[in-house]
């Protein structure tokens, strides 16, 4: 496909994710925090990107709920029956499960910007962050929940799974609520 894109900014705070403890803070290999992301097809009901996030060694993903999921170059277009890339499309997915589940409101307001910044600050423990490790729980309901979608699974160990804690549960029901009392969702 390839012949439509959008122009991200980064600089406004997007769910991260880091493959091997790499990735520069979440956005491209440049001096600044804007790409341009080629639209590349569908997973699931969401549009797919790709973009430089990364070198050609490490593979990346940014989901941004009402826009799509951007991944490195490469992961969609080339890679997608490889198990390792579809799990990296599969984590995304569930960033996209959590903006369904809580609104894109509490998305932004509390997933996306701690994500990026557990990204860019703690890439070496970013996987196990609670904003990672709850989009998995997502994934693996989704995909290997009742509709028995996805027969090879979701790859558990190299994507934790958890559930939320009391504390983020409680942060993001407000944050739903506020959504809810502005419009927003």
């Amino acid at each position: 496909m390839g012949d439509a894109g959008i122009d991200v900014d980064l600089s406004q705070g997007a769910g991260c994710h880091v493959k091997n403890g790499k990735i520069m803070s979440g956005i491209p290999n440049k001096t600044s925090s804007k790409l341009r992301a080629t639209f590349e097809g569908y997973f699931e009901d969401t549009r797919v990107f790709e973009a430089p996030l990364t070198d050609s060694d490490h593979i990346a993903g940014v989901t941004l709920p009402g826009k799509g999921i951007i991944v490195s170059e490469g992961v969609y277009v080339e890679r997608f029956m490889d198990p390792q890339f579809m799990d990296l499309l599969k984590h995304e997915y569930g960033h996209i499960l959590q903006a369904k589940a809580w609104g894109r409101f509490a998305f932004y307001d509390i997933i996306g910007h701690e994500s990026l910044y557990s990204a860019t600050f703690h890439p070496d423990s970013h996987s196990t962050f609670w904003t990672e490790t709850h989009a998995n729980y997502h994934t693996q309901n989704y995909f290997d929940g009742p509709s028995g979608m996805w027969l090879d699974g979701f790859n558990s160990i190299d994507y934790p799974v958890a559930g939320l804690s009391h504390q983020n549960y409680l942060r993001l029901s407000t944050s739903q609520y506020i959504g809810k009392l502005l419009g927003m969702d």
